[in-house]
């Protein structure tokens, strides 16, 4: 397989009124965008530069890979759509890519597919389910300069929604009447909550310098966007590590803009799925975080334990692993190693 991969997609199974999947922007119309969003021109990097690794073919027998034309979702006529899509290109024995950007981890009912999706489970993936990176516009900004001395305290960033800082009287019975019934929180309690215990674990350490802004709500609601988006940046260069936590979906946003920062993430993982994690030791790019971990301890313990030349290095790394897997570019130039691991195992 040449360094440049071969594309093949239909049009005629684009459903009417949807877009094309983010890979194919550079060939077709790609979606308006609203000058004043946040994330204005996140995937011109990529757009500008696909001919480098990507080439539109017209022949489903001259591609390397055939792409569905749209992102999956659950309405039915997109499954119907789907379905056809597939069981007509399967006959090309090419591999067919089918993303799908969510916060749900149904089962997607195609066979002899390769998915790329955001929320799933390790314990559960099927073989031909690969992480998909949930994109945001690439925050670095190199006003910001990175001291190369390790501070005596790690410091820590977190700005967004949270369940609770203290327990109201109304929290307290609510988490021992879910312990008594073993509840299940529904998919958009558990991010907050697992933040929240996060959060409330580093602030009683006297060993952390924490800068956390809590918001109201999702996406900072009430707030101008472009304002809240610049006070999110701001807070995340204002510290060394960041707080990384899953969302309403098994996977986090921020984990990728902590990245292209050049922060340190302080995972905590939820039995999370990682792009190219069969290549990638994301261990050496994280402060890993189990579940039942003290949090607060074992940042302590890493920061200690790191030299100030490991140290600025680290940033460094996350950064240059931001630019060449995980941005629109970089995790598109390195596909391959996704279409070879499916085909060998």
């Amino acid at each position: 397989m040449s360094n440049i991969l071969n594309l093949y997609t239909d049009l005629n199974y684009l459903p009417s009124g949807k877009n094309v999947t983010i890979m194919l922007y550079p060939f077709f119309d790609s979606p308006k965008e609203d000058i004043n969003d946040p994330d204005y021109g996140r995937f011109e990097n990529y757009i500008n530069n696909s001919s480098k690794i990507f080439k539109l073919v017209n022949n489903e027998n001259d591609a390397d890979i055939v792409v569905l034309p749209f992102e999956f979702s659950f309405e039915e006529s997109d499954i119907k759509i789907a379905q056809k899509f597939v069981n007509n290109y399967k006959k090309s024995n090419k591999p067919i890519l089918v993303f799908y950007n969510s916060d749900y981890d149904y089962n997607i009912p195609l066979d002899n597919v390769i998915i790329l999706r955001t929320s799933f489970y390790k314990s559960t993936k099927s073989k031909n389910e690969f992480a998909l990176p949930g994109w945001s516009k690439d925050f670095y900004n190199s006003r910001f300069n990175e001291t190369t001395k390790k501070p005596v305290n790690p410091s820590i960033s977190y700005c967004g929604y949270i369940d609770y800082l203290r327990p109201s009287l109304k929290d307290i019975l609510n988490n021992y009447k879910d312990k008594l019934t073993s509840k299940t929180y529904n998919i958009y309690e558990i991010g907050p909550k697992l933040r929240g215990k996060a959060i409330r674990n580093l602030i009683k350490s006297k060993g952390v310098k924490t800068n956390f802004i809590f918001r109201n709500g999702f996406w900072a609601a009430g707030l101008d966007k472009k304002m809240a988006r610049e006070e999110y940046i701001q807070n995340m260069y204002s510290s060394d590590y960041a707080l990384v936590v899953r969302g309403a979906g098994n996977f986090s946003y921020r984990l990728y803009e902590v990245l292209s920062c050049g922060k340190i993430p302080v995972f905590i993982d939820t039995d999370c799925v990682l792009p190219y994690d069969h290549i990638i030791d994301w261990k050496k790019y994280v402060v890993w975080i189990n579940q039942k971990d003290n949090i607060s301890q074992r940042l302590i313990e890493f920061h200690n334990d790191i030299s100030d030349k490991d140290f600025y290095q680290l940033k460094q790394n996350c950064r240059k692993l931001y630019e060449e897997w995980i941005s629109p570019f970089g995790f598109f130039s390195k596909l391959n190693n996704y279409l070879d691991f499916e085909k060998n195992n």
